[in-house]
């Protein structure tokens, strides 16, 4: 399975485990994620959440925890944030040592950045604050989220190019869109 994210989020890491008769596998301590990064193939160190060749890691494989026995039965959970930076992780789910599960491994992928990225900045783009002032270079100012950091400025001018000019005092303003 592949998923696509922000970079910088935290994506859930699941799994259903089960035996080799088809019956999920409950109880269990040893089922383990690991990430590799595609760019460079270097593992996730879980312990401090540096990348490392797999043998210089010092927790290379997290253990997941069990959902909920009676309700989920077999399903296995983690999380995993992101860097900020986009790049492919991919993501396998096993049983270490291999022992009672028949279902693994289970290999994922996620996929930080990129359109997810610019998906997020367009939605800004289009519904956050902006404010037009008067001038004809870096006089249309859109926020972020925050309301308080200018994620773009355009120049924006009159048909014939000329600069725009507002009442005194009175900028115009287009609220946060809904």
């Amino acid at each position: 399975m592949s998923v696509q994210v922000r970079a910088g989020d935290t994506e859930p890491i699941e799994a259903m485990i089960r035996d080799g008769a088809g019956e999920p596998l409950t109880g269990k301590a040893d089922i383990v994620a690991s990430i590799r990064r595609a760019s460079d193939g270097l593992t996730y160190d879980w312990n401090d959440g540096a990348w490392r060749s797999f043998a210089s890691c010092t927790i290379a494989r997290k253990a997941l925890s069990e959902v909920d026995a009676d309700a989920y039965p077999g399903q296995y959970e983690t999380a995993f944030t992101t860097p900020d930076a986009d790049d492919i992780y991919q993501v396998t789910v096993d049983q270490y040592p291999r022992a009672e599960a028949g279902n693994v491994p289970q290999p994922g992928e996620i996929r930080a950045g990129a359109w997810a990225d610019t998906i997020e900045l367009n939605r800004k783009l289009l519904n956050n604050r902006q404010w037009l002032s008067n001038g004809a270079s870096g006089n249309l100012r859109t926020w972020d989220d925050d309301d308080a950091t200018v994620i773009a400025t355009s120049d924006v001018t009159d048909v014939d190019g000329n600069p725009v000019s507002l009442d005194p005092g009175v900028p115009a303003r287009r609220s946060r869109g809904t």
